[in-house]
This record gives structure tokens, sequence and C-alpha cells, in this order.
């Protein structure tokens, strides 16, 4: 079991595995899937989409729930389970498991639509950034694969959402998104703060994969970090209403 969960290769292969044949391979056919599953729900019913929903959702929560079990039992079992070792479903990209039953399931159709603008944007582009960049582990191993099938999720459910016509997103729903990332990342700020982590960026950067240390004033930063956030959710945002009127010319 440890080797399937900790091999970088489950073929005994020295890699490196970076845009190799099989991950060139994995990302057209995965590009292709989110361009024509939209297209076979578009004439759907709302109930039919919401259902691919759910099991996409379904499925990477599953994924998470094993990689965090294992994570957990293994440092434990080895006496190394301190706050620095234990990974926490914290990161920016875990939001999505939290928000996306209030999106589908809250009876209150501001907090539903301010939780599907936040899967539509900031999700969108965290499931973006982490499915170009490849892990450091063969897309046969489960850490390669997970960080693979997890963040191509974070894709093809707004891809669903957007390119169905399911959920539209408008100007006024950057209020929306950046209160619910408000309400995330104040908690896990505070953690941050009191454990000395990064989750979500917030607080000091330093788990970026570039140098940030010249922003010596923390408060600076994290105005930095969240004005980065909001530019995100306005792009997105744009994009969408964009490529509606694009469509809607060409129609």
């Amino acid at each position: 079991m440890k080797e399937f969960f900790e091999s970088n290769d489950w073929f005994g292969r020295p890699g490196p595995f970076a845009y190799n044949t099989e991950y060139i391979v994995f990302i057209v056919l995965s590009l292709v899937f989110a361009v024509v599953l939209p297209i076979l729900l578009r004439k759907k019913e709302s109930k039919t989409i919401k259902v691919v929903l759910i099991v996409l959702w379904a499925i990477a929560l599953v994924l998470d729930i094993i990689k965090y079990t294992y994570n957990w039992v293994s440092h434990s079992l080895n006496g190394t389970a301190t706050v620095d070792n234990l990974a926490l479903p914290l990161w920016t990209c875990s939001m999505y498991l939290y928000l996306m039953p209030i999106a589908l399931f809250s009876k209150n159709e501001k907090v539903s639509r301010a939780c599907s603008a936040f899967i539509c944007t900031i999700s969108f582009f965290a499931g973006l950034v982490n499915f170009a960049v490849p892990a450091g582990e063969s897309l046969f191993s489960f850490p390669g694969l997970h960080k693979f099938l997890y963040h191509y999720i974070l894709m093809l459910t707004p891809a669903v959402m957007l390119g169905t016509g399911y959920f539209k997103l408008k100007l006024k729903d950057i209020l929306g998104v950046m209160i619910v990332f408000i309400i995330c990342a104040v908690p896990v700020y505070i953690f941050n703060a009191i454990f000395k982590q990064d989750y979500m960026y917030t607080y000091n950067g330093s788990w970026l994969p570039f140098d940030v240390s010249f922003i010596s004033i923390k408060p600076l930063y994290t105005i930095l970090s969240v004005v980065g956030y909001a530019i995100v959710t306005l792009l997105f945002i744009a994009i969408d209403i964009g490529l509606r009127r694009l469509f809607r010319k060409k129609a």
C-alpha cells in the first residue's frame, strides 16, 4: 500500500515526467472532453446538468478523502504528525469541496450565486494553473494522478456550468466572489499566522513557486494577494461575458 500511495511511478521509471508523452496526451484528451461535454449537455435539462456537477464534486471529494486519510494515518503511525507535515484541506483549491454543495443546494439565491461565481472564477483559475503545471510524479502514480484529476475537475466543473448556460457570470458577481473569498480566507489566515503556514497564499507567499521575500511587510503582501484574487475574478468574468457576446453575434 505504501508503494501505491508514495511511489513517483508505479512502473519504476526514473523520470522526468513533466510534459512527457503521456502527460501531453492526457492534457489533449482532457481538454477535448472539457469542450465536448458541455456541448453534449447544452440541450439537457438543468436537473441532468446538476447531476453531472454532483458526480464531479463527489469524485473530487473521494480523491481528497483518500489522499488526506493516508497522509494523516501514515504520519500518525510514524510519529511525524505535526502541523508542518500534515497537509490540510485549506488550499484555495480545497474551497471547491466546501462551496460546491452550497452552490448546488442552497435555497438562498444570493448565497448560491456567490458560491457558483467563486467556483467559476477563482476555483477555475486555481484548477487551470495546477492542471498546466505538472507534478514531479508520474501520472501513473497516486500523487501525480490525484493532482491531475482533482485540478481537472476544478476546470471541468465551471466549463460545464458556463458552457451549458447553467450559470452565467455577471460583472456584479465580483462582490459576491470576494465576500465568499474573505469568509474562507480569514480563518485560514488566522491558522497561517498561528502555525506559520501559507495556505491560500495569503500570509507571506513563502509557498509560492517564485520569490516574494522582498515584500517584507506581511499586511502589504496580504493586501496584494487579495487584489490579485480580485483581478483574477474580474478577468474570468470578463472572458465569460465576452465569449457569450461573441457567440451571440455569430448565431
